[in-house]
């Protein structure tokens, strides 16, 4: 029976492992120069709030960054909110040519001063935005995302688009479930 037992409760944690929702390995630098392993070196403290712009086109992506740069500017005026968890913000682009990468980073990176940690900002150029999005179980769409990830990388929740009333208890929600 406990030998059952123990069978059972492995099968069913393996399970869980394999069907989670979690992001891919990516390596990239930070906007102050250093390298950056997503998603690890985010969650080495714990659970964080990724903000993603997964961009449909260029349009949309500045639309997406715009919305989440709204939102930093609302946690720096509003702390509390998000209390001890880090936010990171990764701009995510698929298909860049290597040979433009340098300066797209310069020009997102230019965005972010003064609202950002420079350590918490990084682009993510990926081959396939569907994939990236599947894995981690977020809708590919037109809107920005807050993904809540728990210290073990897996998705625990999303908020998608700009800043209002309803999207802050949502996420309120979301964090006091970690």
């Amino acid at each position: 029976m406990k030998k059952t037992l123990a069978v059972v409760l492995v099968l069913a944690f393996s399970s869980c492992m394999l069907f989670s929702a979690s992001f891919e390995e990516e390596k990239t630098k930070s906007s102050d120069g250093k390298d950056f392993l997503f998603p690890q070196d985010a969650l080495q403290e714990g659970a964080a709030i990724f903000a993603l712009s997964l961009g449909t086109d260029r349009e949309n992506g500045e639309e997406q960054q715009s919305s989440l740069l709204g939102w930093q500017t609302y946690f720096n005026d509003n702390p509390n909110v998000v209390g001890s968890i880090p936010v990171y913000h990764f701009p995510v682009l698929a298909g860049v040519p290597f040979f433009v990468k340098g300066a797209i980073r310069k020009a997102l990176y230019e965005s972010y001063v003064g609202l950002v940690d420079p350590g918490r900002v990084a682009i993510l150029f990926i081959s396939k935005a569907e994939s990236f999005a599947k894995r981690a179980n977020l809708p590919l769409d037109r809107e920005s995302t807050l993904a809540v990830v728990a210290s073990d990388g897996t998705v625990s929740g999303y908020v998608k688009g700009p800043l209002s009333p309803e999207k802050i208890e949502a996420l309120k929600a979301l964090l006091a479930r970690l």
